[in-house]
């Protein structure tokens, strides 16, 4: 998998969950954006294993085939036809990794 990743993931909605996870919600402008640079990168990548590992074995090549190409389309057909609710599930695993985040974040914040 490389950088183009492009599951559709409500981006307003992953920006407020990020921002309220981690307190972001009252930061200005900038830093939010820097928040939201640090967190979005590793919260797709953590959303994108999720699927990939929900995903049946034999789709998972052409799910990761269609990553490296950027062929959205292609990704969200393997999403809607092999994973029940995706919307709820993808939800799900940005709720997961956004509070994986936040503890990171809380943690960076002690030291």
């Amino acid at each position: 998998m490389n950088d183009k990743q492009s599951i559709e993931i409500d981006e307003n909605a992953v920006r407020q969950e990020i921002f309220g996870m981690v307190g972001a919600s009252d930061m200005p402008p900038e830093a939010q954006d820097a928040v939201l640079a640090a967190a979005s990168g590793p919260i797709l990548h953590s959303v994108t294993l999720a699927v990939l590992l929900a995903l049946p074995d034999d789709v998972r090549e052409s799910f990761t085939d269609a990553i490296d190409k950027n062929d959205g389309e292609t990704i969200q057909r393997i999403i809607a036809e092999h994973i029940p609710d995706s919307t709820t599930f993808i939800g799900k695993e940005v709720r997961k990794a956004a509070a994986e985040f936040r503890k990171l974040f809380e943690e960076e914040m002690k030291a």
